[in-house]
């Protein structure tokens, strides 16, 4: 074997090993913080509702990996079983900092924190601060309660950054060129193929694309909507399943999911953006033989909204 082969085959290793831990890392390290930050807020009567702001950097800048880190704090919350309030889902949180005329801007930044009263229905609103080091991300999350704007509750911790959130580090508007061209691409990519089926609950559309054998492994590809509202989905490869079609299949655990660009061996969490569809793949790794003519694939899925659901989707056809 030459030597340029066995550095080529290392490096896929590690890439492959990266993309498959990046998020239960990224899942630890933010249910690691967030539970003594419930506590803190469990001590207070007056807290009733919760919600989570988009974070910033030092700035008080946006950016997309801000808005994904507080999209994980809500999904840790929500999945923390001794809270004692409510967590207003973070779309809601959007539509009433709409009613109250206030901006995007970071909820820590001292002149918007004045204006937090007029936000109607909840008690407190999470935000937070980040700030970067070459390897990691110091995380500081504080709550202000809305009617005194007193800081009622703070935790700090310490986030890895890995390549694939500090390609999200960019502020918002210096990434408007990479979305445009992002959006070009997108439109002659496959997502237009026309699905063999479909799962509808509320406003979550997911459609059921093709299955196929990919290099000896099973892929099937499925198109994610939420219609007229942002969804924050999370699917847990764990607890999910592929059953081939055939005499005493037994289901079979899928290998990786994909949403989007990201992908996990464990719980993968995408924000799924008002009627922007994104794609989801399904992959295992082998199947028993012989190979089967079809696949019923179910999906153990979760959303602040519509709590926790399986989709099913029965006899899709392996294309040859």
């Amino acid at each position: 074997m030459s030597l340029m082969f066995r550095i080529a085959i290392f490096a896929i290793m590690i890439s492959w090993n990266h993309a498959g831990h990046t998020q239960p890392r990224l899942t630890a390290e933010i249910e690691q913080m967030i539970a003594p930050l419930v506590e803190q807020l469990n001590q207070y009567e007056n807290i009733r509702t919760v919600a989570v702001a988009d974070f910033t950097d030092h700035s008080y800048q946006e950016s997309p990996l801000g808005k994904q880190l507080a999209e994980e704090v809500q999904t840790a919350i929500v999945t923390t079983a001794n809270k004692k309030f409510i967590l207003i889902d973070r779309s809601q949180l959007k539509v009433l900092m709409q009613e109250a005329k206030l901006d995007g801007k970071g909820v820590l930044d001292p002149t918007m924190t004045p204006r937090l009263g007029r936000i109607q229905g909840i008690d407190l609103l999470l935000g937070g601060v980040m700030n970067f080091t070459a390897t990691s991300i110091r995380l500081n999350v504080q709550g202000v309660h809305l009617e005194t704007s007193g800081l009622m509750a703070a935790k700090v911790g310490m986030i890895t950054l890995t390549p694939s959130l500090k390609e999200l580090q960019q502020p918002t508007n210096e990434r408007a060129d990479n979305v445009v061209a992002s959006a070009k691409k997108t439109k002659s990519d496959k997502l237009k193929s026309t699905p063999i089926t479909s799962f509808v609950k509320e406003h979550l559309k997911v459609e059921a694309l093709d299955c196929q054998m990919v290099n000896q492994q099973l892929e099937c590809r499925f198109r994610v909507i939420s219609e007229n509202q942002d969804a924050h989905l999370s699917i847990y490869t764990t607890r999910s399943e592929v059953t081939p079609f055939g005499k005493e299949a037994l289901p079979i655990r899928p290998s990786r999911i994909q949403l989007g660009q990201r992908g996990s061996d464990n719980r993968m969490t995408q924000v799924v953006h008002s009627n922007k569809p994104i794609s989801l793949k399904v992959l295992v790794s082998s199947l028993p033989p012989p190979e089967p003519d079809y696949v019923t694939v179910t999906l153990s899925c979760y959303t602040t909204k519509l709590g926790i659901f399986s989709m099913k989707f029965n006899r899709l056809p392996i294309s040859p």
